[in-house]
């Protein structure tokens, strides 16, 4: 009869809103946590702006690249053919170009003015054919222009001189090219042309969930970890042990630190959609890509999905961080001294960030049989099944499989932390491996002083 109530007792979660609340009122007290909360939030809202200059300044810089195709100063230009090949004004390719009417002449480059410009030909016998712009020391010519002038005249080269070697039937060939595809059967045929979902939407919605859960997980691996290790060298937690189950100390800070991650993200969120429709009233009369840039990241990718899915999704990510969060209080109740903290976390997120990797490049490889076992792999699948499920790249028994082996993880994780925690979290004789821990889990041996 003891052994069944010591075995019940360890599943009690007694005191488990006093632990949540202080938790989280410690966390915002605690200046570190407070500046990167802020920190985050900040980020989170200046991304719209930035993304959006950074846009106004790569198109001011590719206009003027383009400069081919607008006005310019230009008043003549040489053009030095030190090679075999024999290039000719019409092989130039300056039709419809800014060029079309400049005065353009095959001749050694002179001492040029300063509204002149030069380009050499040549054979070097180490490195091949070269081009060279040339300006005058007090140049108008802005050197953007000269680089894209002699990038095209060399591409007009190339084409000439290849042409010289084969017919002009081969060369239309060439350029031509062949497209060629993997094969697949009938049934995959029709499933893809049945698909809602093209290559392009999978893969942005592979990114844009597999990024939302790995900043949450890798958000809270960091502060779970922290805490219970605060708390454990501060021997705060001997004296929380006599009111408060020990289950209940550590899934009180594992909600705790939900709180404070959801909540960042979330004012994060509508921070950078505020600053991004501010930002989209000043910049209403740029282009599109400007325009698109003010929405910051493609976050709404989501948003574009049926609700059922978005629920399904929503719950995915919850599992998840359940799932990692455990083994983050597991592992962190492990650690002996601060410095151990360190190399927990990065283990922790190391898993994080190859689903992370994994669930991104899936839908390059779009090879079915790696999708499905990576759908049901413990960790991995947290990342790869969910999504992959609502772009129907997956059946819903196979989604089905996974979301169990998912939740067995979650109730394992689960189970072995009521078991341990309490040894774990007063032990400050050595850190101890998963091995460790899985054999005091079992056997219940005791922690050797």
């Amino acid at each position: 009869m003891k052994s069944k109530s010591s075995s019940n007792n360890i599943y009690n979660m007694e005191g488990l809103s006093k632990v949540f609340s202080f938790t989280l009122k410690q966390t915002f007290k605690n200046k570190g946590y407070l500046i990167s909360y802020i920190m985050v939030i900040v980020m989170m809202t200046l991304m719209s702006p930035i993304s959006a200059l950074s846009a106004k300044s790569t198109e001011s810089t590719m206009a003027v690249v383009d400069s081919m195709k607008q006005e310019n100063d230009v008043t003549k230009v040489f053009i030095d053919n030190e090679t075999d090949v024999n290039l000719s004004l019409e092989d130039l390719g300056l039709k419809d170009t800014s060029f079309e009417n400049k005065e353009v002449v095959f001749e050694d480059v002179p001492d040029l003015k300063d509204t002149e410009i030069g380009v050499v030909l040549k054979l070097d016998e180490s490195e091949g054919y070269k081009t060279f712009g040339i300006a005058s020391d007090d140049s108008k010519v802005s050197s953007l222009l000269l680089d894209s002038f002699t990038e095209h005249i060399y591409n007009a080269f190339e084409d000439k001189r290849i042409l010289s070697s084969i017919s002009e039937e081969d060369y239309s060939d060439y350029l031509a090219g062949i497209e060629t595809g993997k094969a697949i059967t009938e049934k995959e045929y029709y499933e893809l042309q049945n698909s809602k979902f093209t290559s392009s939407d999978t893969i942005t919605l592979s990114t844009v969930y597999s990024v939302i859960v790995m900043m949450l997980v890798s958000l809270t691996v960091s502060f779970v970890i922290s805490a219970v290790m605060e708390e454990k060298t501060s021997k705060l937690v001997e004296n929380l042990l006599v009111s408060v189950r020990p289950l209940a100390l550590i899934m009180g800070k594992i909600f705790a630190m939900m709180i404070y991650v959801v909540s960042m993200l979330v004012f994060g969120s509508l921070g950078s959609g505020i600053s991004g429709a501010v930002m989209g009233i000043f910049m209403v009369n740029e282009s599109e890509a400007v325009a698109h840039a003010t929405t910051g990241y493609e976050f709404g990718a989501i948003f574009g999905l049926s609700f059922g899915k978005i629920l399904i999704l929503i719950l995915s990510v919850l599992l998840t961080y359940l799932i990692f969060s455990i083994l983050a209080g597991l592992f962190g109740s492990a650690c002996t001294k601060a410095e151990e903290v360190g190399p927990t976390v990065m283990a922790i997120q190391f898993i994080s960030i190859a689903g992370y990797i994994i669930t991104i490049f899936i839908p390059l490889i779009d090879n079915k049989v790696v999708t499905n076992i990576l759908a049901v792999v413990p960790f991995i699948s947290s990342y790869v099944a969910p999504i992959n499920f609502v772009c129907e790249k997956i059946p819903f028994w196979l989604y089905a499989i996974s979301l169990l082996v998912q939740i067995l993880l979650a109730i394992s994780l689960f189970m072995i932390t009521a078991k341990v925690y309490r040894k774990l979290i007063v032990n400050d004789s050595k850190k101890l491996s998963f091995i460790e821990v899985l054999k005091l889990a079992g056997k219940g041996e005791q922690i050797n002083v």
